[in-house]
């Protein structure tokens, strides 16, 4: 049996801040482009696509644009927190002849 995706929106936990929900409406009425916000726990809505969110990693404010396959998720989702630097030191190789 497959669920739909509204079925999977309406099922989960939703939530959303209320300083996030009141930019979305001065947006929506003109006043504001960009929504600048550190809550990353606030859930995707139908209202929210075609917005430009900036979020905040942890370190500086990250641009992210929102789309329709984006709903349901979290903000948090789409900017991640760390930098991966890379796996290892600096090996020489085992089999390296001098």
């Amino acid at each position: 049996m497959k669920i739909r995706e509204n079925n999977k929106i309406v099922n989960r936990n939703m939530y959303i801040s209320k300083e996030v929900f009141d930019k979305v409406q001065k947006v929506k009425s003109g006043k504001i482009k960009v929504i600048r916000t550190r809550d990353r726990r606030s859930t995707i809505m139908t209202e929210f696509v075609g917005l430009q969110f900036e979020i905040y990693n942890g370190k500086a404010y990250m641009p992210l644009f929102i789309q329709e396959t984006m709903i349901g998720h979290k903000l948090g989702e789409f900017i991640p927190t760390r930098t991966f630097k890379k796996h290892g030191g600096d090996k020489k190789k085992v089999g390296a002849k001098k």
